[in-house]
């Protein structure tokens, strides 16, 4: 057995919450000294992904463009062909695939005699939020993929979901948060604020609520922008920012969302500058895994205002104490949560310590490593540092 560690990580999506975890977890592998080669797409992808591709490359990593969608195409097929010949080149012993089309792609190899252990970590089934006979087709998919490997899931929803709607068998699944840089983000001192609403074209005296998210129907930005028309005519320093794109951008545009208190942008980098000219961070999503970016809302000391969904509502088991819930695909239940921050607006939190004590990206991260370790039944890599235990949603 080497002594190198090697991991063929696969991912569809190349921007936002999927990517920002996949980033993280190279990086920290990489890091440990494990050798990691990285399959993606770029039909969705931006200048972070070809800084990732390239990184990998520099640390003598194989890279490979599958140039798939996140839908079923043909092209998925040649996808595999060449995912399976970089898999027979560099002999990888693990497998990780990120996502739904990944973890199709990723899988298969095993059914093509590809050796070695297997991981999937769904960042939300697509079936989780929907009724049984919309996800029926999905979750008998999962369902043939999920004899394959472990199944690395993020919070108890959905842990609860792949055994019971997707009959992923206990022993074959694994809870591991999210993580976060705490490091990175953080509440925000005044001057950093100053200058990032500068940027965005904010007053400094605002009140600003903000969200980072896809514009996808889980999403469920309709309901999001009818509830905020309807409040910022009502608070004349209340602005609202939204980071993201996606295939409801025109959808939303029709609604006549054109405001001049409404920030719209595809991307903003840093990220954990963004959060800094935040007084508020708000998610309405019809279903979640465990997002990434409720928890880096979190570490930046955020109230937050979130949809009572799969996957968000496992935020409730924290004891956070600056939480206004709304009830997903309701407009004036939303509006009543935007209220109830706007009431609250300067009382403290305890978000930024309930971050710290469970969600530090290195903690982790730590335990995916250890997960793919007890796979192959080899000892503790030697550059890690101690294990920390992290409590799982």
């Amino acid at each position: 057995m080497p002594s190198t560690l090697r991991v063929l990580m696969i991912s569809e999506p190349g921007v936002d919450g999927v990517f920002r975890h996949v980033e993280g977890l190279i990086h920290f592998l990489l890091s440990r000294e494990v050798e990691v080669d990285f399959a993606y797409s770029d039909l969705r992808g931006g200048a972070d992904l070809k800084e990732l591709v390239s990184y990998v490359e520099s640390r003598d990593g194989r890279t490979l463009n599958l140039q798939v969608g996140n839908r079923p195409q043909f092209g998925d097929a040649a996808a595999l062909v060449r995912l399976r010949r970089l898999a027979s080149e560099r002999r990888p012993q693990l497998i990780h695939a990120h996502s739904s089309k990944a973890g199709v792609l990723g899988r298969s190899l095993r059914f093509l005699g590809v050796r070695g252990a297997y991981f999937y970590t769904p960042h939300a089934y697509y079936g989780n939020g929907r009724s049984r006979k919309s996800a029926a087709v999905f979750d008998g998919i999962e369902s043939i993929f999920g004899r394959v490997g472990t199944s690395i899931l993020v919070s108890q929803t959905e842990s609860l979901y792949a055994y019971e709607r997707v009959g992923v068998s206990r022993d074959r699944q694994i809870i591991v948060p999210n993580g976060i840089d705490c490091a990175a983000f953080r509440p925000a001192a005044q001057a950093e604020r100053a200058e990032t609403r500068a940027r965005l074209g904010i007053p400094e005296d605002a009140m600003v609520l903000g969200t980072v998210a896809r514009y996808s129907a889980q999403k469920d930005p309709v309901t999001l922008y009818t509830a905020i028309r309807e409040v910022l005519e009502n608070h004349a320093r209340l602005w609202f920012v939204h980071v993201g794109k996606g295939e409801l951008w025109d959808a939303v545009s029709a609604l006549g969302v054109t405001h001049p208190r409404i920030v719209r942008v595809p991307s903003f980098q840093p990220m954990s500058d963004f959060y800094r000219a935040l007084n508020g961070f708000v998610l309405p999503s019809r279903y979640e895994g465990f997002s990434l970016s409720v928890l880096e809302a979190l570490a930046s000391g955020l109230p937050l205002i979130l949809s009572r969904a799969p996957g968000n509502q496992d935020f409730a088991c924290f004891g956070l104490d600056a939480v206004y819930w709304s009830d997903p695909g309701s407009v004036s239940h939303l509006r009543q949560a935007i209220g109830g921050w706007l009431s609250n607006l300067n009382q403290p939190n305890n978000h930024r310590e309930v971050a710290l004590s469970n969600f530090q990206d290195h903690e982790c991260y730590q335990r995916v490593l250890r997960a793919y370790e007890n796979a192959l039944g080899v000892p503790a890599h030697s550059s890690r540092a101690r294990d920390s235990q992290v409590a799982t949603p």
